[in-house]
């Protein structure tokens, strides 16, 4: 599997570490913390013509400043493992990008995932999946429902990473211009 994300550096990327770890102590969740990278997804696909895709985001990448994030609260994908993630306010400027981004991939890619399709993507940052408990997601919810997570994170790159069951690896990243 593979991903177009952006990737979170710095006291940002820090902040989600501090998470996983803080899961992993206090709950024993311990399935995100297998070599990943702190980062939110655009798209997302079994695989990328990754010449053609570092290419198309590179030139796009060129063209971009940062530019603020935000993530607002706390949410649950539900499933028979659940995923907690940090939302990310899906603005009009970000929906744009998304937009763009999934148009031009869309001839590079094999296997596309249909929950980054334009209509449904809910842009997030995964902080905890494939190991939660159902016995303990109550407690972690609760603990983290007491928290500020209105952060603001600043988005200065697009990546391509491939996931395999045990680790994550960059492919390549763009930075964005001035």
């Amino acid at each position: 599997m593979q991903g177009i994300v952006s990737l979170l550096g710095g006291a940002d990327g820090e902040r989600v570490e501090q998470l996983w770890d803080e899961l992993r102590r206090d709950f024993g969740v311990r399935g995100i913390h297998s070599k990943r990278f702190p980062h939110f997804s655009y798209h997302v696909a079994e695989e990328y013509d990754l010449a053609r895709a570092q290419a198309m985001l590179g030139a796009r990448a060129s063209q971009i400043r940062s530019f603020p994030a935000q993530t607002s609260g706390i949410g649950i994908f539900t499933r028979k493992e659940p995923v907690i993630y940090l939302p990310v306010v899906r603005t009009w400027e970000l929906a744009v990008l998304h937009k763009e981004i999934a148009a031009a991939v869309s001839t590079l890619a094999t296997g596309i995932n249909e929950y980054y399709a334009e209509e449904i993507w809910i842009p997030h940052i995964t902080i905890a999946e494939g190991d939660v408990d159902s016995l303990v997601l109550p407690e972690i919810v609760r603990r983290f429902g007491e928290r500020n997570f209105r952060w603001e994170l600043r988005v200065t790159n697009f990546a391509v990473i491939r996931a395999t069951d045990d680790v994550q690896e960059v492919c390549f990243r763009c930075d964005f211009g001035a």
